[in-house]
């Protein structure tokens, strides 16, 4: 999915590695709870382009998104006006 939002959006993706609240020795031991979660920053237009990315690879993906008023730095794509 990362390499995916890279190369057909040409964003950055940062990586955090989580855990999953789930209970029980057999989810401990076969490493169920630990997660990948992939942060992105994307404009409202490219939103349905992520969406449909994360649909194609894995349609049971956690997503969330929020809006944000301002960005800077990173992979920040700079657009001409004109």
């Amino acid at each position: 999915m990362r390499k995916a939002i890279i190369a057909q959006l040409g964003r950055g993706v940062t990586i955090y590695h989580g855990k999953r609240g789930l209970r029980g020795k057999k989810a401990q031991m076969s490493g169920l709870n630990d997660r990948e979660i992939l942060y992105t920053v994307v404009t409202k237009l490219e939103l349905s382009k992520v969406r449909k990315i994360v649909e194609d690879i894995d349609s049971t993906s956690f997503v969330t998104t929020q809006s944000i008023s301002s960005v800077k730095g990173g992979m920040v794509k700079e657009r001409k006006l004109h």
